[in-house]
C-alpha cells in the first residue's frame, strides 16, 4: 500500500472523528482493524487473546487520558478562580477608605455582590468534584491537593470579607458623624443591599459547617440503627475525621481574620495586626467555634456510642442463642474441644465479622481503636450474660467455653483478618482477653474435698507432660497454666507481643464480676471432678 492510501485513511479517520467527537475516536480506536503491518495483512488470523489484550490496553490508555483531561480542566478552573479572587483582594487593599483621596470606590452593592461570587468559589469547585464521575475519586487519591485548593480559595475569601466589612463599617461611621448631610435614597439603598449581602456571606460560613455536622450525625445514626456497619465506620472514622480537621482549620482562619479583642497583644509588633472584629463578626467566630466543638465531641463519643450499641446487640444475641444447661455439663472426654460452638461462631460473625469487614476500609490508625472498643464490648456482653444466667460448667464445658472465647482472638488477631501486623499485635494485647483467660482458669480449677483447700495441678502437668504415661496429642492445645494470669500462647500467624510502652492506647475495662463469682459457676457433682485415663487425678494427695 502506498503512502497516498495511508494519508487517505488518516483523512477519513479525522472526518469520522470530527463527526462523532471524542466518543467516536474511542470507538474507532477500540474497533480499528489491523493495518498493513499486522498479521491479518499477511494472511494470519489474529489470536483472540491478543485482540482482547490490545483492546484492553487501548481502553486503559484512553481511560487514563480522559481522566487526565478532566483533571487538567479542574486545575484550569481552580487557577482561574484563584486569580479572580486574588485580583479582587488586591482591589480591596488598594481602594481608599472613606474620606481618603484617590479613585472613588465602587458601589457597596456591587462590591458585596462580587464578594459573594468570590466566597462561593470553593463551593462551585466542590460541586464539580462531586458531580463529575471522572473526578469523584480525586479526594481519596489526591487528598492533599484537594485540601490545598480548598485553603487557597477560602483564605482570600475570608480576607476579602474582612476588608468589605471594614468598608461597610467606615460608611456607617461616616453617616453617623454630626453635621453629615443626609444621604439620598439611592445611597441608602445601596448601603443596605450591600449590608444584606455581606451578612449572608458571613452566615454561609456557619451554615456550611452546621449543615455538614447535622448531615453527618444524622446519617451516622441511621446507619447504626440499620446496622450498616461498613457504611457507619467509613462515615464516622473517615469522613468525620476529615470534617473535624476542616472545621478546626476554618476556626483558625476565621479567628485570625476576625480576632477577639483579648487575642490582640498589647505590645507593638513589627507588622500591624488586624483590629478587633465587629460584634457580628465576633458572633460568627463564636458560632463556628461552637459547631467545631460539637464536631469534636461527636468524634470523641462516636466510638463509645458504637461500642454501646454493639454490646447491646451482643447481649441480645447471647440471650437468644447461648445454651444454658446440658451443653456445658458434659462429662470429661479424652480429647479437647477442637472447634467453637455453633452459637459462638454465629455470634462472632454477626457482630465482629461485620465490624472487621468495615474496619478493613479504614486508615490503619483508625482500625485498632474501632476493633478494640467493639471486641471489648462483645466479650464483656458475653461474660455478663454468663454471670447473669449463672450457667454452670463442668470441666469439659469450661474447656469448650475457652475454645469459644478463642474464636474471637482467631478472628481479629490472625493473618486471615486482613489487618496490618501492628494492628493485630495491639489487639492481641487487649485487656479483655486477659479477663476471659482469668474467667476460664477459675472454671477449670478442680474443687477440693470437704474441709480441704483446692488441690493444685502439679500432678496433672507431670502426667500430661512428654514424660508422663498419657501425653496429650501435639496438635491439641495444652491445658492453661493456672498459676499465672497471662493469656495462652499466640495464635499461629500473629506476631509476638511488644512491650506495653510500644502499644497504642487501648480501652481498659474492669474484670466482669469477680473471681469468686466465676468460681461459683463450677459444677459440683461429686467431691471433685474426675478425668478418665489420668492416674494423677485420684483420692490421694500429691506426694
Amino acid at each position: 500500500m502506498d503512502a497516498g492510501g495511508d494519508e487517505r485513511r488518516g483523512g477519513d479517520l479525522c472526518l469520522q472523528v470530527g463527526d462523532a467527537g471524542l466518543g467516536g475516536l474511542i470507538l474507532l480506536l477500540l474497533t480499528a482493524r489491523p493495518g498493513p503491518g499486522d498479521g491479518a495483512a499477511r494472511g494470519e488470523p489474529p489470536e483472540p487473546d491478543a485482540v482482547r489484550q490490545r483492546v484492553a490496553e487501548r481502553g486503559a490508555a484512553l481511560h487514563a487520558l480522559l481522566r487526565h483531561r478532566h483533571q487538567l480542566r479542574l486545575a484550569r478552573d481552580f487557577a482561574r478562580r484563584l486569580k479572580a479572587s486574588s485580583d479582587f483582594l488586591r482591589q480591596l487593599l488598594a481602594a481608599p477608605g472613606p474620606g481618603e483621596p484617590g479613585e472613588p470606590s465602587p458601589a457597596l452593592r456591587e462590591l458585596c455582590l462580587e464578594l459573594r461570587a468570590h466566597a462561593g468559589h470553593w463551593a462551585a469547585l466542590l460541586r464539580r468534584l462531586r458531580t463529575d464521575s471522572w473526578l469523584q475519586a480525586l479526594p481519596q487519591r489526591r487528598g492533599e491537593a484537594v485540601a490545598h485548593m480548598r485553603r487557597a480559595l477560602l483564605l482570600p475569601a475570608l480576607m476579602a470579607t474582612r476588608l468589605a466589612g471594614r468598608r461597610i463599617e467606615g460608611r456607617l461611621r461616616a453617616l453617623g458623624r454630626p453635621c453629615t448631610p443626609s444621604p439620598d435614597s439611592e445611597s441608602l439603598a445601596d448601603l443596605f443591599q450591600g449590608l444584606e449581602i455581606y451578612n449572608r456571606v458571613l452566615g454561609q460560613c456557619v451554615a456550611v459547617v452546621a449543615a455538614a455536622h447535622a448531615w453527618l450525625t444524622g446519617r451516622a445514626g441511621r446507619y447504626l440503627a440499620a446496622w450498616a456497619l461498613p457504611q457507619f465506620l467509613l462515615l464516622t472514622q473517615g469522613d468525620l475525621q476529615v470534617l473535624k480537621a476542616e472545621a478546626e482549620q476554618l476556626m483558625v482562619q476565621v479567628s485570625q481574620t476576625f480576632p477577639e479583642p483579648e487575642d490582640i497583644p498589647g505590645d507593638s509588633p513589627p507588622e500591624p495586626l488586624p483590629s478587633p472584629g465587629s460584634p457580628w463578626e465576633l458572633q460568627l467566630c463564636r458560632q463556628i467555634r461552637d459547631v467545631s466543638n460539637s464536631i469534636q465531641l461527636f468524634s470523641r463519643d462516636v466510638l463509645w456510642m458504637f461500642s454501646t450499641s454493639c454490646k447491646r446487640l451482643s447481649a441480645e444475641i447471647f440471650d437468644q442463642t447461648m445454651p444454658l444447661g446440658r451443653h456445658w455439663r458434659l462429662r470429661p472426654r479424652a480429647e479437647l474441644p477442637s472447634s467453637p460452638s455453633a452459637y459462638a461462631a454465629a455470634a462472632v460473625q454477626a457482630v465482629l465479622g461485620q465490624v472487621l469487614q468495615g474496619a478493613q476500609t479504614l486508615p490503619h490508625d483508625a482500625q485498632v481503636p474501632t476493633l478494640a472498643r467493639v471486641t471489648t464490648a462483645f466479650l464483656e456482653a458475653w461474660m455478663d450474660h454468663i454471670l447473669t444466667r449463672r450457667i454452670k460448667f463442668s470441666l469439659q464445658g469450661a474447656l469448650q467455653l475457652r475454645r469459644d472465647f478463642e474464636a474471637v482472638r482467631e478472628l481479629v488477631c490472625s493473618e486471615s483478618s486482613g489487618l496490618a501486623p501492628e494492628a493485630r499485635q495491639a489487639l492481641q494485647a487487649l485487656c479483655i482477653f486477659r479477663h476471659t483467660d482469668t474467667a476460664v482458669r477459675c472454671l477449670l480449677q478442680q474443687p477440693g474435698g470437704l474441709g480441704r483447700p483446692p488441690r493444685g495441678w502439679g500432678s496433672l502437668r507431670r502426667c500430661c507432660s512428654d514424660e508422663g504415661a498419657h501425653p496429650l496429642e501435639p496438635s491439641l492445645d495444652p491445658l492453661p497454666d493456672l498459676d499465672r494470669l497471662e493469656g495462652p500462647g499466640p495464635i499461629p500467624g500473629t506476631p509476638p507481643l511488644a512491650p506495653e510502652a510500644d502499644l497504642p492506647s487501648r480501652p481498659e475495662s474492669p474484670f466482669p464480676g469477680s473471681q469468686q463469682q466465676w468460681l461459683s459457676l463450677r459444677l459440683h457433682r461429686a467431691r471433685r471432678w474426675r478425668v478418665p485415663g489420668l492416674p494423677c487425678v485420684g483420692n490421694s494427695p500429691e506426694g
